[in-house]
């Protein structure tokens, strides 16, 4: 029998991820498990006015947990919008446990072009972090490229959508994953 899938991403925030998750829930009829809901949701309810405040993330953590594991329950292919980056070792496990396969579509981008994206798009404080997200996903590449299906590069951002549904497609037809 088949196994259930996820896709799943690697990416430094605002690289797109949003945008690829939507088109190919769009394009296979996958459900999208939101990690920025989660995080929104959380901010919200705590009336925080960040994520990083120790009680909110707490929160948010085990809100995350506590959904991420009801949507594995389900036994479904699924779309987890949010990058892996700092938590692949722990998403992995439980993909595993619950009998799941993944595919991950990495968001590699240059900082160059990240900080053209940011700039362009109005996101100030997000590149005086990129500094630290870069580090973390270069960190993510280091131990995890081999798990890595499709690259989102520089050459490649403009069909994004593309590449992403071209690369699942691709798995699907010859990884004999469970169909929804």
């Amino acid at each position: 029998m088949s196994k259930p899938y996820a896709v799943v991403f690697a990416g430094v925030p605002g690289s797109s991820k949003s945008i690829v998750a939507h088109e190919l829930s769009c394009q296979f009829g996958l459900p999208i498990y939101s990690t920025d809901n989660v995080r929104f949701e959380v901010r919200e309810d705590l009336r925080a006015d960040t994520i990083n405040r120790p009680d909110a993330l707490r929160e948010f953590n085990k809100r995350n947990s506590d959904r991420w594991k009801g949507f594995l329950a389900l036994q479904r292919p699924i779309i987890r919008d949010g990058s892996v980056d700092r938590t692949w070792p722990d998403v992995k496990s439980e993909l595993l446990a619950a009998g799941y396969d993944w595919f991950m579509i990495d968001m590699e981008l240059s900082q160059e072009f990240i900080e053209k994206l940011y700039k362009d798009t109005g996101r100030p404080v997000a590149v005086q972090q990129l500094p630290m997200y870069l580090a973390q996903h270069n960190s993510f590449m280091a131990d995890y490229e081999q798990d890595v299906d499709v690259f989102i590069t520089d050459d490649n951002f403009h069909n994004r959508r593309a590449v992403a549904v071209a690369g699942l497609q691709r798995y699907l037809d010859t990884a004999g994953a469970v169909a929804i």
